[in-house]
C-alpha cells in the first residue's frame, strides 16, 4: 500500500510538472514578440494592417479636436484588436503616428506638442517627427 501511495505522488508531481512547463512555454510564447500572431502567420499583412489602423486612429481622434491622451488611449485600443502586447516599445508605432499626425493636418507647432506627449522619450519623439515627414501631403 505505501508503494502504491509512493507511485501515486510521483505520477502526480510528473503531471504537474508537464502542466507547469507547458505554461511556462505558453508564457515566454506571449513575451517574447508584441506581435501575438507572429507566431501563426508570416506577420507582414498583419503588421501591416496594425500600422495602418494606428495612422488612421491618430488622424481620426486629432482631426475631431482629441488630445494626445485620447490618442493615447485610443493607441491602446488598436494595439489589443491586433493582439500587439507592447504597442510603446514598438518603433514602428511612434512612425505610424506621426504619418497620421501629418495627415490630421497637424502643423509643426502642434507635432512637438503632441510628439512630447506621446512619446516615453526624445528617441520616440524623434520617430514620430520621422513618420510626419515621410508621410505625402
Amino acid at each position: 500500500m505505501k508503494g502504491l501511495a509512493i507511485a501515486a505522488t510521483l505520477l502526480l508531481a510528473a503531471v504537474s510538472a508537464c502542466s507547469f512547463s507547458k505554461s511556462s512555454e505558453s508564457i515566454s510564447n506571449s513575451v517574447s514578440s508584441p506581435f501575438e500572431s507572429s507566431s501563426n502567420s508570416s506577420g507582414g499583412d498583419s503588421d501591416t494592417a496594425y500600422l495602418d489602423d494606428v495612422s488612421d486612429q491618430t488622424k481620426t481622434v486629432v482631426a475631431s479636436g482629441g488630445s494626445a491622451t485620447d490618442v493615447r488611449s485610443s493607441l491602446g485600443t488598436v494595439a489589443r484588436e491586433h493582439g500587439v502586447t507592447d504597442w510603446e516599445g514598438l518603433d514602428s508605432t511612434y512612425i505610424a503616428v506621426g504619418r497620421g499626425l501629418a495627415a490630421a493636418g497637424v502643423d509643426d507647432g502642434d507635432l512637438d506638442s503632441f510628439a512630447g506627449q506621446l512619446a516615453n522619450d526624445d528617441r520616440s519623439a524623434g520617430l514620430i517627427r520621422r513618420g510626419y515627414s515621410s508621410r505625402p501631403n
